[in-house]
């Protein structure tokens, strides 16, 4: 409980959102879904977790891409990123699918990370 505590409340500038099933005899919550500060601190992260029997049915695609429109639209963010390791495939393709292109590659938990970056389309363009 400890870790789920610090993610909320680690940050004052994190939002959650705890995922759970319309229908809900099946499950609790299946997943989380947040805006917070990436790792380098330069623009707030779009992450996300599902427990993995609720992988494969388009829940995370549809419940990232309700939360990316509140990031622009009400919150009003000019960009966000993700990030994921390079052999997710899976979560490499959810990326893309919201509209997210590559930015750039680093290592960083032992592995290749990829980060994904989306603009606002509401916000004015700067150079």
């Amino acid at each position: 409980m400890a870790s789920a505590d610090a993610l909320v409340a680690g940050s004052p500038h994190s939002l959650a959102w705890a995922v759970r099933l319309r229908d809900q005899s099946e499950a609790g919550c299946i997943g989380l879904v947040v805006i917070g500060p990436h790792h380098d601190d330069r623009l707030p992260e779009l992450s996300y977790q599902f427990l993995p029997a609720y992988w494969g049915r388009g829940l995370a695609l549809e419940c990232t891409e309700a939360v990316l429109r509140h990031a622009f639209d009400s919150l009003s963010l000019p960009r966000l990123v993700s990030e994921t390791q390079a052999a997710n495939r899976a979560s490499r393709r959810l990326l893309e699918r919201l509209g997210m292109r590559k930015a750039r590659t680093v290592e960083r938990f032992g592995a290749a990370q990829i980060i994904y970056e989306i603009a606002n389309p509401l916000s004015p363009v700067r150079p």
